[in-house]
């Protein structure tokens, strides 16, 4: 994918930004933040490359991707502690909400367990 042919016409202040500090050696990061911008703002591109932006861009770039999207939903910028934060918490809750899952499944499985024993002993099986 050749990137230097793009146009270069930043919606957030926080790529305009990035912009201004990274040198042509590096333009790379900010072509791939460009992309993610645009992906994030519903910019149609094609589906392709919707599929590169969420499978490599996104994940490559979640601080950026975090601050790039808030900044086009809100008009906020937050900085890069603030979206580490909200990275944590989000890690935070899918954990909990993971090892809830999990303990449902354990109980599920225990009722299923304790039913089959029963029918089990029902059927004149020893226990």
């Amino acid at each position: 994918m050749t990137t230097d042919a793009a146009p270069l016409s930043p919606k957030t202040t926080y790529l305009a930004g990035r912009l201004r500090q990274t040198a042509w050696a590096d333009r790379r990061i900010v072509y791939h933040l460009l992309a993610l911008e645009n992906f994030l703002a519903g910019v149609r591109c094609g589906g392709l490359h919707s599929i590169w932006v969420q499978c490599h861009l996104v994940p490559l770039y979640r601080l950026e991707a975090i601050i790039i999207r808030e900044e086009l939903q809100t008009g906020i910028r937050l900085t890069e502690d603030e979206a580490s934060r909200l990275v944590r918490l989000d890690y935070r809750r899918r954990r909990a909400q993971e090892e809830v899952e999990r303990a449902r499944e354990r109980a599920d499985e225990a009722e299923r367990e304790q039913a089959a024993y029963h029918e089990w002993i029902r059927a004149g099986g020893l226990p």
